[in-house]
């Protein structure tokens, strides 16, 4: 086998594996009233933003979710209109919520371990690099030698899947 069509197979296995990773945050809320009752079941229009400040700043990211509520429970899944593709969850992140036309609720909430799992897909890439590196590329690579890297490539296939 020559060392293109091993690239090749190895490039496919990356592609496959980053079109698996949702980039979506799973977020659930109460909306009350002043006196902490359920609001109205009913559909009300939530703008979600992310900044990279607790206060003031520039959003970096804005949704809009029309939701319907029962007992002033909704769920939404971030970043299912407006990818976060390009946030940096390598950082500190603020989710800033506003109903309607009031103004955005505070404080914002500050993101948890959950959404920072999101920057793991960059970490996946250093591991394929590294079985990469490790693979004779000569011109007389054996079936035997790639089986013996099968393994690693079907382990860095599943971290980035999972």
């Amino acid at each position: 086998m020559h060392k293109s069509a091993v690239l090749l197979i190895l490039s496919l296995l990356v592609v496959l594996s980053f079109a698996q990773i949702p980039l979506k945050i799973s977020f659930q809320g109460r909306l009350l009233d002043s006196l902490g009752n359920p609001i109205a079941d009913g559909t009300y229009l939530i703008t979600f933003r992310l900044y990279d400040v607790a206060t003031g700043g520039t959003a970096l990211w804005t949704e809009q979710h029309t939701v319907t509520t029962h007992n002033g429970l909704f769920n939404v899944m971030l970043g299912s209109i407006i990818s976060l593709s390009g946030i940096d969850f390598g950082r500190p992140l603020w989710l800033g919520v506003q109903i309607g036309t009031e103004p955005e609720l505070s404080p914002r909430y500050e993101l948890g371990a959950s959404p920072y799992a999101l920057v793991a897909i960059k970490a996946g890439t250093a591991n394929v690099a590294n079985v990469a590196n490790s693979v004779d590329w000569s011109d007389t690579v054996s079936y035997t030698h790639l089986r013996a890297h099968e393994t690693s490539l079907h382990l860095v296939c599943r971290l980035l899947l999972e």
